[in-house]
């Protein structure tokens, strides 16, 4: 048995491989965004900070002022 989905759409948790995935890049040009500051601030931190998790909106608001949103993600 399914359990409803808590999230809205917009407000759904995105991991890096899920950013990646999202916007057509590589995990890896995720990471490097996010390591030279490019990249929002995650909405969340979990796992004592070790797991940063974003509002799938925020990722899609950045990718879309920045240009970087290939794939025409959208909510």
């Amino acid at each position: 048995m399914n359990k409803p989905n808590p999230w809205p759409e917009s407000d759904k948790p995105l991991g890096v491989q899920d950013i990646a995935d999202l916007l057509g890049y590589s995990r890896q040009t995720v990471s490097s965004w996010q390591q030279r500051k490019q990249f929002p601030t995650p909405d969340a931190e979990i796992s004592g900070g070790q797991i940063r998790v974003w509002k799938k909106s925020s990722v899609i608001s950045w990718a879309n002022a920045t240009g970087h949103n290939p794939n025409g993600a959208v909510l």
